[in-house]
């Protein structure tokens, strides 16, 4: 077997875990918020800007890691255009 076929074949494989790494870290993130919303939503004595505060920062914490993922990806698919052309 070629070198290039087994390197990409390790390519290709470490994407597929990272990407089910993602999407289970998603899941247990998405799991949590839930958690966290229903406890500030029984939380009265919460200042708006306290709520407005952890709000901007759970949205922004999702674009981070949205963004985080699609470099990834393009990373990902740099190593495959190399390994192809």
């Amino acid at each position: 077997m070629d070198q290039k076929q087994i390197f990409k074949q390790m390519v290709e494989f470490n994407h597929t875990v990272f990407n089910n790494f993602f999407q289970a870290l998603a899941l247990f993130q998405g799991q949590f918020e839930r958690i966290a919303s229903a406890a500030l939503d029984q939380a009265t004595g919460l200042p708006p800007e306290s709520r407005q505060f952890i709000e901007n920062w759970d949205k922004s914490f999702n674009a981070a890691c949205d963004n985080f993922k699609s470099n990834v990806d393009y990373s990902y698919k740099q190593i495959e255009k190399y390994l192809v052309g």
